[in-house]
């Protein structure tokens, strides 16, 4: 009856209610020692928070509130000019008051860091990553942390001792349904592993506040103050950060500060603000240039016209050469045009000194507090993949790849709909299931694009014209080889040269792409976005409405690559938890709130926060799991049978014997490919096998399979010659538990022993075919009759995911017509061959560019590769190839 009430709970009311979440309450609360259900008898959530705040509001004046022990300041004011368009002596302008200001001193976060349990895990002193291959002996740096790079040894050798932050702000939207907002700044430290970075400090700055409108109209005659508001939405950002960069911030950014750390030992730290990670729209806001202006990049003064020469080695110098400068006298003479002589924001007399620069009269906190220790805010600024990729030109390239369709023929939409649905889902966290409308992209996030793209090579094979189809297929390719590679947590010199001619080839191929197949097709609006236009329509005022009545007619569509996209959030979570456990009538005072006391809870528990179970990896197979194992196959009761039915049952399927495979291990024979037997009336086992391995990036991570027709599996290959393959795959049909009785002569053991294997379908490379890096092709694979046997899963090195070939069809030719094991219940014909993903994940990646430092695989693919051959010379201007990389270019015989 408890477990029915318990689980009643987590499916009644509240749908946010997980099963690892509802796990969790049983083992860390429910189960505990010092649980007492008197203590709840009479208990209300609501009670208690309100309690929780009275008890800090009672505490004497002699101790500190939890908010002043963490340095947290609340209700602060801060000030804005407000241009008033009308001539005013100096400290005579219009100053409006922002209130309410919450923040934590940044020297607050840095002391209360330092002070944690967490310092054990801080790397204090930076050091080189350097790797040697066991094969050639050559050596490589790896680059895997902050505190491993060059620019962060050296700034440690010029302060001997410091620590650096990583800062990082987004402009957060709370509620699913409203306008509750908060701008939060998060801070990470670079000297805690970016593997460790669970939590942040963040302290919320206020959006432009309603009443400033008011304020304008006080004394503007005229109602159009969009380019008033940006510009004052421009001048609060850096005011709030005039704030954080106090004179505390400072002075320790040049002398340092000392403190006395977890464990007593007093350190003396430097903080110095390493990278800022941020969104276009806020970075243009950061370093005060204007939003899609001449020139758009935060980091230099490239014009928008050049973005088309992505790759050249003009577009890399320029970048260089170009590099964005902080123009301080061109700013304040512009800002006492405004301020005293009544200039409009985006005035004649602005214009005419800002506009080339793309700049905007506001002073950059940044450099006006911090330019005595030479910080250049524009080179701080990192890429954000997220944004810029995935939501940028991957779905520019996507939404125009589908009015080509439209474009060709309608229905081949559809056919591309039915194709994704097909595709099964790989990986716990990989390729999710696709729904039958893929191509409406309807409230998709980034995670969906990225699993579309990984996807999108066979499904769009064939439906494109011969000449386009080629051009699309090496676009695709080498999109996903970018995207892949850019998101590698390690990084060796060999895989940094792969990902820069991998930027030349992706540029070469977006070019080719614009000027030959965009050019061929007349392409118009989707059917979503002309449905998102009226909407957006029908949300005007009445006279708007009536003045621009909506049409139902698409609009020209054309690819566009001027945008800064195409110039070479995971902690926001912690913010959007918070808002759901909290009243919404104060957010900023509600959010501090919880931070501070979820920071206070955490102080209490200490240490055994780490033995709680994370929601996220509750599951039953992870927790039996060893990583010191190779693999576990999980074996129940329930699922036993009788061996020799099952094989007289389903004598009608193409399988081999099992006695020849069992007696190769009993004698420990070096296995090559070939079979070799088993006595009967023994008993199977069908469960899920659990692979453990070593990542890429020295990592364990593990494979959770179940054995089906979606269950592919590789292990290397036990192949030689120039043209071999490396791996070879396989498709996992049963996973079998076998007792086995040995009693030949030959015998070393001869009592009873338990043997596992898997029986499988084994798939062929297609004969004829090329693929790899210079091709743009995916390896391909095609299965065979009598191909079925059997394999130690100790062989397996990764789980691998194979995609139908659509184009080639189905057949009936592999196997019999109708049932059969091998395939899902409701098929009656098998895919004619199926493509290799290698973009499924990193570790896939990695296995085909020998680039994996944890992988043992690639030693033996660097001893037959011969594709070393200088890959990393620059590209010339006027020619879009690209030479040649350290990668697999295989034909098969």
């Amino acid at each position: 009856m408890s477990i029915w009430r318990l689980m009643a709970w987590q499916l009644m009311g509240s749908g946010e209610k997980s099963s690892a979440e509802t796990t969790r309450l049983v083992h860390n609360v429910l189960l505990t020692e010092d649980f007492n259900l008197e203590d709840i008898s009479e208990f209300n959530a609501e009670t208690a928070t309100r309690s929780m705040d009275r008890l800090e509001a009672t505490l004497s004046s002699d101790s500190k509130s939890i908010s002043q022990q963490d340095g947290w300041k609340t209700d602060v004011n801060v000030n804005i000019q407000v241009p008033s368009c009308e001539k005013c002596s100096e400290g005579k302008e219009r100053v409006f008051m922002v209130c309410g200001l919450t923040y934590c001193p940044l020297i607050s976060v840095v002391r209360a860091a330092f002070m944690e349990a967490a310092l054990k895990q801080f790397h204090l002193t930076p050091f080189k990553h350097i790797w040697k291959s066991p094969v050639t002996g050559r050596e490589q740096q790896l680059y895997n942390e902050l505190y491993m790079s060059d620019i962060w040894i050296k700034a440690h050798d010029d302060v001997q001792k410091q620590c650096q932050e990583d800062s990082c702000t987004l402009n957060t939207h709370l509620a699913q349904f409203g306008h509750a907002t908060a701008w939060p700044v998060y801070l990470f430290f670079g000297n805690l592993s970016k593997y460790e970075h669970a939590s942040a400090s963040p302290g919320p700055c206020h959006p432009l506040p309603e009443s400033l409108t008011d304020f304008i109209n006080s004394f503007m005659m005229t109602r159009n103050h969009l380019d008033v508001l940006v510009h004052c939405k421009c001048e609060l950002c850096h005011a709030v950060w005039k704030t954080l960069l106090d004179d505390e911030f400072v002075e320790a950014y040049g002398s340092g500060i000392i403190t006395r750390c977890h464990g007593g030992v007093l350190h003396h730290m430097y903080p110095q603000i390493f990278t800022y990670s941020a969104d276009y729209p806020e970075k243009i806001i950061l370093v005060t240039i204007h939003d899609k202006g001449l020139c758009p990049c935060p980091r230099c003064c490239l014009p928008k016209s050049s973005f088309s020469h992505l790759g050249f080695a003009s577009d890399h110098m320029g970048q260089l050469t170009c590099a964005q400068v902080y123009a301080r006298s061109k700013i304040c003479a512009v800002r006492c045009t405004i301020y005293q002589f009544g200039n409009p924001v985006k005035g004649t007399a602005v214009e005419r000194i800002l506009k080339d620069c793309s700049l905007v009269p506001t002073l950059n906190s940044f450099a006006e507090h911090l330019s005595l220790f030479h910080i250049n805010i524009y080179l701080t600024l990192i890429v954000d993949l997220m944004h810029k990729f995935e939501l940028g030109i991957l779905k520019s390239v996507l939404k125009h790849l589908i009015r080509i369709l439209y474009a060709i023929d309608p229905s081949l939409v559809s056919t591309l709909n039915k194709q994704f649905f097909v595709i099964l889902p790989f990986g716990v966290d990989g390729i999710c299931h696709f729904l039958l409308n893929v191509a409406e992209m309807r409230q998709w996030v980034a995670r969906h694009f990225k699993d579309m793209l990984q996807c999108l090579i066979p499904t769009f094979k064939g439906l494109l014209p011969a000449e386009h189809d080629a051009i699309v297929k090496r676009l695709l390719f080498h999109l996903s080889e970018w995207h892949t590679l850019t998101k590698l947590q390690m990084y060796l010199d060999d895989s940094l040269a792969q990902l820069n001619q991998a930027l030349k080839r992706l540029a070469a191929e977006i070019r080719r792409f614009q000027w030959t197949t965009c050019e061929a097709f007349k392409t118009h609006e989707l059917p979503s976005e002309i449905a998102a236009q009226h909407r957006r329509q029908q949300s005007q005022s009445k006279s708007e409405f009536l003045n621009n009545p909506p049409s139902s007619a698409a609009h020209p569509k054309s690819f566009n690559t001027l945008t800064y996209k195409f110039h070479g959030k995971l902690v926001h979570c912690v913010i959007k938890k918070f808002y759901r456990h909290m009243n919404r009538r104060d957010v900023t005072t509600g959010l501090m709130k919880q931070e501070r006391w979820q920071m206070h809870i955490q102080r209490q528990l200490g240490d055994h926060t780490s033995q709680e179970i994370i929601p996220n990896i509750v599951s039953p197979h992870k927790i039996e799991s060893s990583p010191e194992l190779h693999h576990i196959m999980h074996a129940l009761p329930c699922n036993t049978f009788n061996l020799t039915s099952f094989l007289r049952e389903n004598r009608s399927d193409p399988t081999v014997k099992m006695k020849d495979h069992l007696l190769s291990q009993l004698y420990g024979y070096e296995y090559d490919g070939d079979e070799h037997s088993f006595t009967d009336d023994e008993h199977n086992d069908l469960q899920i096998i659990s692979v453990n391995y070593t990542t890429y990036d020295i990592h364990h991570k593990q494979d959770v399979m179940q054995p089906g027709p979606g269950c592919f599996v590789m292990t290397l290959s036990w192949e030689d010659g120039p043209n071999m393959h490396p791996f070879w795959y396989a498709q996992v049909l049963q996973v079998l538990h076998i007792n086995v009785l040995h009693i030949g002569p030959n015998a070393r053991c001869h009592s009873l022993q338990h043997m596992e294997l898997l029986w499988v379908h084994w798939l062929g490379v297609e004969p004829q075919y090329s693929w790899g890096f210079q091709e743009a092709q995916l390896p391909k694979v095609e299965g065979d009759y009598n191909a079925f046997g059997f394999l130690d899963p100790s062989f397996v090195i990764h789980g691998c995911h194979l995609i139908p070939s659509f184009s080639n069809g189905q057949t009936m030719a592999l196997l019999q017509w109708g049932a059969s094991v091998a395939r899902h219940p409701t098929d009656n014909d098998d895919w004619c061959s199926f493509y290799v993903n290698m973009f499924a994940d990193h570790d896939m990646l990695c296995h085909f560019t020998a680039i994996g430092v944890g992988h043992k695989v690639q030693y033996l693919m660097q001893m037959t590769s011969s594709a070393h051959d200088g890959g990393d010379e620059p590209a010339s201007d006027d020619d879009d190839s690209c030479a040649s990389t350290s990668c697999w270019n295989i034909n098969c015989p």
